[in-house]
Parts: structure tokens; sequence; C-alpha cells
């Protein structure tokens, strides 16, 4: 149960990872919705925390054991990595709900009807 929990709260992330993204538009200058709520200062004060968390988290703690130091190169594709990952989960809901049979990876699934 708690593998499955797991598996479900990383799915969950990635699906709701553009609603964090949208709180980006405010370092442009555009009003986010939230901000009513909020306040300006806030919102600022969360956009800095987001910043040092991912650059905490990504170049410091990943790659720091001296086994891992050949991993610093690959650094730089994470924000790939996490933009890619919302629209696999969008993906695979989709085909969990429109092809819940189906497994696009191999040919389970497929008939061999013509």
């Amino acid at each position: 149960m708690g593998l499955q929990m797991t598996f479900l709260a990383t799915f969950a992330q990635f699906l709701f990872a553009p609603v964090l993204w949208s709180f980006w538009i405010t370092i442009f200058g555009y009003h986010h919705p939230i901000q009513n709520v909020l306040g300006d200062s806030t919102i600022q004060a969360l956009i800095l925390l987001f910043l040092f968390l991912e650059i905490l988290t990504m170049s410091m703690t990943a790659v720091t054991s001296p086994n891992r130091r050949h991993l610093l190169k690959r650094v730089v594709t994470m924000p790939l990595y996490f933009t890619l990952g919302p629209l696999a989960s969008y993906k695979a809901l989709y085909e969990l709900i429109v092809t819940p049979f189906y497994w696009d990876k191999t040919k389970q699934g497929l008939s061999n009807e013509t």
C-alpha cells in the first residue's frame, strides 16, 4: 500500500506541476489570481524559496558525494525532465481513461484481427 501511495504522490506532483508553473508569470510582471489572497510580498518570498530549493536540491545535494560527481554535467538536463514529466503524466491519464487495457510499450492489448 505504501509503494502505491508513493507512485500516486509522484504522479500527482507531475499532474499539478503546471499549477506551480503559473507562479512564474509574476516574475514577468503579470498578475496571478492568488496575489489577491496572499499579497505581493508573500508571492515574492515564495518565488525566492522555490528558486533556492531548486538550486539546493538539484545541484548541491544530488551530486555532492564523490562517487556521484560524474552526474554534475547532467544536472542541466533536469529542467527538461521536469517539463516532460507532466506531459507524460497527462498521456498516461488519458490512456488510463480512454484505453485502460492498452499498454503502448509492448504488443499486449493489441488484437491480431484486421
